[in-house]
């Protein structure tokens, strides 16, 4: 047997089942490498800690190395007696899946629905809808910054969800993974917009619901720009109509 004829069946296999081996052959040939998670950690441990090692329950600087956990240095605080790792209390905290939180974090950007993500990946919906949760959650604490120069911005949509809600009065109640009645966006989908700068300052605002508009833009970055910014996006004419000033808007897809 040779490519050509493994090549023949599959192209007779329908679209779906064309991706899932894509997937499978790809996560052979090119598995996560274990080195860049080790990597990842290691960035993260230094910005978190770039001003010194402290407890990140108190802020202590009195601090011990307290044994190792699979493998991730622990470490105790002497004033309140809290342990903690180079990834207490950040979204990759607790997870067994480090390695697929970056092309979560990828397909979560594109706007793939939670089933499909959790089968690219192999995990369980109930984990792809805790992962959204607190990437969602660290977010929101980051503030909003002001943004300055060359500044990148674009736009993403979710399912609007009201899981711990008693009652909805806007629209019927759906099980968890469900879909919108309507194809494309609708009201039914929440937009964000994502910006940041080149000095590292993001900004990630609830904009509205449905097809973001330039007034949504304007009130959403409005107050965040510093006058004589370049703002790259991409096709969407909705920013040049926003009423930013002054501005040069330039389109990068």
């Amino acid at each position: 047997m040779d490519w050509r004829s493994v090549y023949g069946d599959f192209s007779n296999l329908p679209k779906e089942e064309q991706h899932r081996l894509f997937q499978a052959i790809q996560e052979t040939l090119f598995p996560e490498p274990k080195e860049d998670i080790t990597n990842m950690v290691g960035e993260i441990r230094e910005i978190r800690f770039s001003n010194g090692l402290s407890c990140v329950h108190c802020g202590s600087v009195c601090i011990k190395r307290n044994g190792m956990n699979r493998s991730r240095q622990r470490y105790l605080c002497k004033d309140c007696g809290s342990s903690f790792n180079n990834t207490t209390a950040i979204p990759l905290s607790g997870t067994h899946y480090p390695h697929k939180w970056l092309k979560y974090f990828q397909l979560m950007v594109k706007g793939v629905t939670l089933p499909k993500i959790a089968e690219q990946l192999d995990i369980h919906v109930s984990t792809a809808f805790y992962w959204r949760h607190k990437i969602l959650s660290a977010l929101r604490s980051l503030g909003f910054s002001t943004l300055r120069g060359v500044i990148e911005s674009d736009e993403t949509y979710f399912l609007e969800s009201d899981k711990g809600k008693k009652s909805i009065s806007h629209r019927k109640p759906r099980k968890r993974g469900g879909k919108a009645n309507k194809r494309g966006i609708s009201k039914e989908q929440i937009s964000i917009v994502v910006a940041h700068d080149r000095n590292g300052n993001v900004i990630f605002k609830l904009a509205g619901r449905g097809r973001i508009t330039a007034n949504d833009i304007e009130q959403t970055l409005g107050k965040c720009l510093v006058m004589k910014i370049v703002l790259c996006t991409d096709s969407a004419t909705n920013y040049k109509k926003a009423n930013f000033t002054p501005v040069r808007t330039f389109k990068t897809g």
